[in-house]
């Protein structure tokens, strides 16, 4: 664990989306079972693929393409290497449904309270509409948006976070960045001097090698850690009253 004093120079906090806010995964499958007619365990398969095959190829790119095209080519591919027969256009239909994907539960009310201290941003690969209808989704105002579509190029090559350190003026030590995954985002806060905190939604241990300033398991308790706890509820109550229920690769 890094010094957590770092924390006294941050001016903004700068945070992943999909996986990290947005609960990619749960959107996707359920996109796959309604627009594409896969039975949920199929559409479950589907999703583990076709992380893999985005990964393989981003690595293979060599000029900048849409995000809504490569997601449509990632699921195809996955499709293919899964044996699994997707309708005509059924791909293009998935790719569209993003700005659908719903976010994790714990991630509205967080960044509520954390816009409430310091200028929030978001940096993404997916396509500017699609990022702007899941700011819509999250319902809190973001300072700055970076996508790839604005540097040409897509996490985790640097540019994201370097546009952004340029676009609000900050030296890195005043950026946090925050992000659930360590391949598209921490290891490139790290080789910036970013510092950065890492949501640990899947159980996934970091790589030996990157280092964050602490780790939280979801946004509720990253912002207890940097707001203090959260304000207590009004107790309710009455008849009939019942309490609220309190993979690998990503967009």
């Amino acid at each position: 664990m890094a010094d957590r004093s770092a924390l006294a120079a941050v001016k903004a906090i700068s945070f992943d989306c999909y996986g990290t806010l947005i609960d990619w995964s749960r959107g996707l499958q359920l996109a796959l079972e309604t627009r594409a007619g896969l039975a949920a365990p199929e559409a479950a398969r589907l999703v583990r693929r076709r992380g893999e095959v985005e990964w393989r190829l981003l690595g293979e790119l060599e000029e900048f393409v849409p995000y809504r095209r490569l997601l449509e080519r990632s699921i195809v591919i996955a499709a293919e290497e899964e044996g699994l027969q997707l309708p005509p256009d059924a791909a293009g239909a998935v790719a569209a449904s993003i700005g659908d994907w719903p976010p994790f539960p714990d991630a509205p009310p967080a960044l509520r309270r954390l816009a409430g201290r310091w200028p929030l941003a978001l940096v993404s690969n997916v396509d500017p509409e699609d990022l702007d209808a899941t700011v819509a989704r999250l319902g809190v105002p973001f300072a700055r948006r970076v996508t790839a579509a604005d540097v040409r190029t897509y996490k985790p090559d640097p540019d994201h976070i370097l546009a952004l350190l340029h676009e609000m003026a900050l030296d890195e030590f005043e950026l946090l960045h925050v992000s659930a995954y360590a391949d598209y985002d921490l290891a490139t806060a790290q080789d910036l001097g970013v510092p950065a905190v890492y949501v640990d939604r899947y159980g996934r241990p970091l790589p030996e090698d990157v280092e964050v300033l602490f780790t939280v398991r979801d946004m509720e308790e990253l912002a207890r850690a940097l707001t203090g706890p959260a304000p207590r509820q009004p107790r309710r109550g009455g008849p009939g009253f019942r309490p609220r229920a309190g993979e690998r690769r990503k967009p």
